[in-house]
């Protein structure tokens, strides 16, 4: 017992110290480290993002209740106002959350997700690195046509009702390396097209603007499809390569496929609503766009979980009610909007334009060392910030350095680009990251283990195309 009391009074300990080292950390940023040229509120925004980046990783505090401090912290200390502040825990990416979230609701509430995942065990078979490599390829196809969070909304609940239909348990290793794919894999196929996410159109309007160049639709796919296939398949070895081979689902998950009953009324209505948001994501671009601009990712998501209030079950109640929304991870938008805020006052405090500002100086070190440099930087910068906020701040700034190096800035650029979707550690890197930590059956601690290996595995991947179109273009 005293052993125990021990124990006990040390971790109370450990706490503590950890309570206090966040705001130690953030004394220290702002009033004893010097950073050249930059200005007092910049410095509060570093204190800040090392404060709550201590609490998130050693989850002292709920991950949730630490994404609150922005709208305590920035106002107080003059960085930016309450409502900029609480702005973006608003954004239109909260609500596609809340669409999303409402739309699986409804799934798992009348069992499509059981039948969505008896199908796809028959269809990949029986093996768990078959499942999960299918999963992430379906996942990452999706994710090159449409919104990577638009693609982590619909894979999220196939991916638990896979996990729940082989009677895994919550935090197993074949459920993080399916859940951890989903994630993953919805960041890593929207690099593979130039519509795919928000840097690579970024880059594709800067260099048209900058060096007269268009980059069409298949230029971009013939060097970064390969590069996200191979990022893909290096990502999938690695979350399964500890999964058992040769383990397989017992017969009577894959039998009771075959005695499932008819669907009910509720099911296809679902099923339905489903479909026609998916269809509705993935053609918006072409189709909705042109006729109603106004119409976006959000405003769909939303659609579907008005829609789903509406229609009728066959009991005379709707599919979903407001009380089955008290499972709906909030905590998750708190998260992600935490993020968001910490991303906005990047900008706003001028931290993004000073830490441009010190990319340039780099410029006296050779070729190679700058690329994996701004590469690294890139990657590691949108863990904590806007991946495109961090892409139209950092592009203008690689010209010089091309100029310098002596090199065609356009795969260096591109690559760069890249980089700032390959953000794999924090929860609120992107927000499939967030809705796959919304799962509860991930913790911060496992995701930032796994993701920071990846981010390197990126950066050297992204490092290898580069200097090789670098090199045949010369």
């Amino acid at each position: 017992m005293a052993i125990s009391l021990k124990n006990i009074s040390a971790i109370k300990q450990l706490k503590w110290l950890q309570l206090i080292l966040g705001p130690v950390f953030f004394i220290v940023i702002t009033r004893f480290i010097p950073f050249s040229g930059m200005n007092i509120n910049s410095k509060f925004t570093l204190g800040i993002v090392a404060w709550m980046a201590f609490w998130w990783i050693t989850e002292v505090v709920a991950i949730e209740a630490t994404a609150i401090l922005p709208l305590i912290l920035f106002p107080i200390l003059g960085v930016v106002d309450i409502k900029t502040a609480a702005a973006p825990y608003a954004h239109p990416y909260i609500f596609l959350f809340f669409g999303g979230f409402i739309l699986a609701l409804a799934i798992e509430k009348w069992d499509l997700h059981k039948r969505i995942a008896l199908q796809i065990i028959h269809f990949f078979g029986t093996r768990p690195k078959q499942l999960v490599g299918g999963v992430m390829a379906a996942t990452a196809f999706l994710s090159m046509w449409i919104s990577n969070t638009a693609t982590a909304v619909m894979m999220l609940p196939i991916a638990l009702s896979v996990i729940k239909a082989l009677s895994m348990k919550e935090g197993s290793k074949f459920s993080e390396s399916m859940l951890l794919g989903v994630a993953y894999s919805a960041s890593i196929g929207g690099m593979a097209t130039i519509i795919g996410t928000p840097p690579n159109l970024v880059f594709a309007g800067f260099v048209e603007q900058k060096l007269n160049r268009s980059v069409t639709f298949m230029e971009w796919m013939i060097w970064a499809f390969p590069l996200a296939l191979i990022l893909l398949l290096f990502t999938w070895y690695f979350l399964t390569r500890t999964l058992n081979e040769n383990s397989k689902i017992e017969t009577n998950h894959v039998q009771e496929l075959q005695v499932l009953t008819k669907m009910t009324t509720e099911e296809r209505r679902v099923l339905w609503i489903f479909v026609l948001t998916a269809i509705a994501w993935i053609s918006r671009v072409w189709i909705i766009e042109p006729f109603f601009p106004f119409i976006d990712d959000t405003i769909i998501a939303l659609i579907c979980a008005v829609v789903l209030f509406l229609v009728p079950a066959k009991n005379g109640e709707s599919l979903i009610q407001w009380k089955d929304t008290q499972r709906l991870s909030w905590g998750s938008l708190i998260l992600f909007g935490g993020g968001l805020s910490l991303a906005s006052a990047f900008d706003k405090s001028g931290l993004a334009n000073w830490m441009a500002v010190w990319i340039s100086s780099w410029n006296h070190l050779s070729s190679w060392i700058i690329i994996i440099l701004v590469l690294s930087f890139m990657n590691f910068l949108t863990e904590l910030t806007s991946n495109l906020a961090a892409t139209v701040v950092v592009l203008p700034l690689l010209l010089p350095i091309s100029e310098n190096m002596g090199i065609d800035p356009f795969y260096f650029l591109a690559g760069t680009a890249i980089s700032a979707s390959a953000a794999f550690m924090l929860p609120v890197a992107t927000p499939p990251n967030t809705l796959v930590f919304s799962s509860g059956q991930i913790s911060i601690k496992k995701m930032m283990k796994v993701g920071f290996k990846l981010n390197l595995m990126s950066i050297f991947v992204i490092f290898l195309f580069v200097e090789f179109f670098i090199t045949i273009n010369k």
